[in-house]
């Protein structure tokens, strides 16, 4: 079975980058991505997928995301279609509309199971299948992280959000009330926090990873919304008043405007920031709620009332190191380390699901990457570039011959290296590892890491020319900087290597992975969490 997964490549969050990625890392069917913004589309060149993927970085309801001539060709295929969607409050009848269009066949939706009559109704869309899902998940190559310890965390509590129209409901308010009021309160203890809720400190990528992993531990709540708006008047309402009475209060608009309709429909689910601190050892402060039947307060999370009544009881267990390593322990175990929230349980559910419905089958061989390089030059001529497959290289030139804070502003314009089809293609024929670029092509640091795993392959091989055994498997999870090196047990002898958490790894970048002339034999010292010696 051939898919293919229709996306927005912009700058997007890492737990959008993880679920989108996650089929092709995963998955047992041949899956290709098309970017809508950088591919010529048409009827003809799909007709080769046995299944359309309509990935949630597109929205249906928005015209500009998901153009009219798109959903046309998406309404003319004989293919089955899959729809993905989040955000699912707003412009209600527009998404019901369009998903009747298309002629969608599944719909993955966020709404709860026993909600989703209420805004998917079957008479509405008969014959769509419908099936909840969660939004986002486990990102299984954070288990490899180093995990700081309690009195490594320099920091006691942190928290980033930013602050919702009226329009969303109390839910959405409550994202940067906790703020606000946990910032007032704790005014009386001795703690350390970052907290905000403005637009210029959100933080992304590496950064908010690193960000979690300095603190103790993080507020929160649960995601959502709990205004559903139908029609898209709500949001124009509310948003125009809004700019006019910028010190309305939300009292005074939830009269106004939505009077009677905020909890309707329940939304509140588990955000994916749960399962990030739950994989970092990151404590997890957050208000009182269900979070998707996954966590339990004071086992998984220290419940804090919405009125912040209990904040002795909050700052108490924060500043205990017994309590603290206890609740995220269990978190670690029984969350992060449960397969049935890992980005890997989401895909063979998934893929169960399309054999069930609609009796498809993986081949027998995987044709992967290689094939998506392929499919690639139907849709762009030979010389648009391709997703960042070395910024990570350019970024570090860069930081030394300009600055860091020039060169973090090209990259906010999606900086990008252009590298033909045709050195690509090379590349795969040259080095004879199709596998390794296809875990790799869409990560930051491909050169990198190639250049890294050839060598540890080297080794894996001549110890196991000359002696028989295999001295430890690479565990390729996902696509991050990290590599996670397991040891086998039957190996006579480790070579020392694993002792330490972090080591720098010096590589020359060769010239022929298609580098910049500018930046050709540069030096680059990359930090892997469990690095090895090569020999």
């Amino acid at each position: 079975m051939k898919a293919a997964i229709f996306y927005i490549g912009e700058k997007i969050a890492n737990t959008v980058y993880d679920h989108l990625m996650s089929f092709q890392v995963y998955g047992q069917y041949t899956y290709h991505y098309v970017d809508i913004v950088n591919s010529q589309i048409t009827s003809k060149n799909i007709e080769a997928f046995d299944v359309l993927i309509i990935h949630y970085t597109l929205s249906l309801f928005n015209d500009e995301r998901c153009p009219a001539w798109l959903r046309l060709i998406f309404r003319n295929t004989k293919a089955k279609k899959v729809v993905f969607i989040q955000d699912e409050y707003r412009r209600v009848n527009d998404v019901v509309e369009n998903l009747n269009f298309i002629k969608a066949d599944v719909l993955y939706t966020c709404v709860p199971e026993s909600e989703i009559e209420k805004v998917y109704p079957t008479e509405k869309i008969p014959g769509l299948i419908k099936r909840n899902t969660l939004t986002g998940f486990v990102p299984e190559i954070l288990l490899s992280r180093y995990r700081p310890s309690y009195e490594e965390r320099q920091l006691d509590v942190v928290y980033r959000a930013r602050k919702l129209s009226a329009w969303y409901g109390r839910l959405g308010q409550e994202k940067w009330i906790i703020a606000e009021k946990f910032k007032h309160d704790v005014k009386r203890y001795n703690l350390t926090i970052d907290i905000a809720y403005q637009e210029q400190d959100r933080i992304y990528g590496d950064q908010w990873i690193d960000f979690l992993t300095k603190s103790k531990a993080a507020i929160g709540c649960e995601s959502g919304a709990s205004v559903f708006d139908f029609t898209g008047t709500i949001q124009d309402q509310v948003e125009a008043y809004e700019k006019t009475h910028p010190n309305a209060t939300f009292e005074e608009i939830e009269e106004k405007f939505f009077k009677g309709l905020d909890g309707q429909i329940n939304l509140n689910q588990i955000s994916p920031r749960c399962f990030e601190c739950a994989v970092l050892g990151t404590l997890m402060v957050l208000y009182e709620g269900n979070y998707s039947n996954i966590l339990k307060p004071w086992r998984h999370y220290i419940p804090l009332k919405k009125d912040h009544s209990n904040m002795e009881e909050i700052v108490r267990a924060i500043s205990s190191p017994e309590e603290w390593r206890r609740i995220t322990q269990y978190a670690f175990e029984e969350i992060a380390m449960n397969q049935k929230y890992h980005y890997k349980g989401f895909i063979e559910i998934f893929e169960r699901d399309l054999e069930h419905f609609f009796k498809i089958f993986p081949s027998t061989q995987k044709q992967g990457m290689m094939v998506s390089v392929e499919l690639k030059s139907k849709f762009t001529s030979e010389k648009q570039p391709i997703y960042p497959l070395i910024t990570g290289i350019l970024k570090n030139f860069l930081n030394k011959a300009f600055g860091e804070k020039i060169v973090n502003i090209l990259v906010l314009y999606k900086c990008r290296i252009a590298l033909s089809l045709g050195t690509l293609r090379n590349l795969i024929s040259d080095h004879g590892s199709p596998w390794i670029f296809y875990l790799y092509s869409f990560r930051k640091d491909f050169c990198e890491e190639y250049i890294f795993v050839q060598e540890v392959n080297q080794y894996i091989s001549a110890v196991q020319e000359k002696c028989d055994y295999l001295p430890f498997e690479i565990n390729n999870t996902n696509f991050s900087v990290y590599i996670m090196i397991s040891p086998n047990h039957n190996s006579p002898r480790i070579v020392d290597s694993i002792k330490n958490k972090k080591k720098k790894v010096v590589i020359e970048i060769d010239n022929n992975f298609g580098v910049p002339k500018k930046i050709r034999g540069l030096k680059v010292s990359l930090q892997y969490n469990q690095a090895i010696k090569v020999t």
